[in-house]
């Protein structure tokens, strides 16, 4: 899906009130992966797996780098 075209102009106009409307509920997390597993997948259903491995070294590191004592350490996780 390329951003000048008609297809995401529905896309947004779909996505952008269901995000604000729920924008104060867990749910709204749960759409918003959904939305950006669906956009990702509009051009190639392979884009799946490179969303899933960057939200698991995501879930993963995230945590690690902010309990992280030392700015060496910080930079370690983060690379």
């Amino acid at each position: 899906m390329i951003f000048s075209t008609i297809e995401f102009f529905i896309f947004y106009v779909i996505v952008l009130p269901v995000a604000l409307a729920l924008r104060r509920s867990r749910t709204s997390h749960i759409f918003l992966l959904a939305a950006s597993f669906f956009f990702y997948m509009s051009w190639n259903a392979y884009f799946i797996l490179l969303l899933l491995a960057s939200i698991s070294v995501d879930y993963f590191v995230a945590p690690r780098i902010s309990v992280s004592k030392t700015e060496k350490e910080r930079k370690g996780w983060l690379l």
